[in-house]
């Protein structure tokens, strides 16, 4: 009786089993995703350190958990490099309700002047619930827009959360 309660015991302390897992995204919209399984005494508490390690280092680079980054609804053409030329605008989005236009030109975002397509990603880029200030350059004037970023999920371009 003894014998089966220290086996059963044991068994508990090796047989546990973590997979911690989390989707991230990164200014250009690339999707990562660190996940870990470990088993056991040693497993589980290696499995977790080697995610948090993965999900710290991606963050350290500008990526943030998909479910709360955020978006605005514009998409920027990528094969015009020194420019900043929106090529799509989603509709019932934080750009659409601000009045933001296809065939607008980012020049600057919170103040800063773009130079670039990536650029413009990088600084548009945030959390879900906050705001971004830009100016677009329109039939030769300049127009400052205030947008707040949703959630991607609602924008449908993110993966829904488990």
């Amino acid at each position: 009786m003894i014998r089966s309660a220290i086996a059963v015991a044991a068994i508990s302390l090796i047989s546990g089993c973590v997979t911690p897992s989390q989707m991230l995204v990164n200014p250009q919209g690339q999707l990562m995703r660190c996940s870990a399984t470990g088993w056991g005494f040693i497993g589980a508490p290696l499995a977790q350190q080697s995610y948090n390690k993965c999900v710290s280092d991606l963050r350290a680079v500008g990526y943030l958990g998909v479910e709360e980054a955020g978006a605005t609804g514009i998409l920027i053409s990528l094969t015009e490099p020194t420019t900043a030329h929106i090529i799509t605008v989603i509709s019932n989005s934080p750009a659409a309700d601000a009045g933001v236009l296809v065939g607008d030109r980012i020049i600057e975002v919170n103040g800063q002047p773009v130079a670039s397509a990536v650029m413009a990603l990088q600084l548009m880029f945030g959390r879900k619930g906050e705001t971004v200030s830009i100016k677009v350059r329109r039939d030769g004037e300049e127009k400052p827009l205030t947008l707040v970023r949703t959630s991607r999920a609602a924008l449908g371009i993110a993966p829904q959360p488990r």
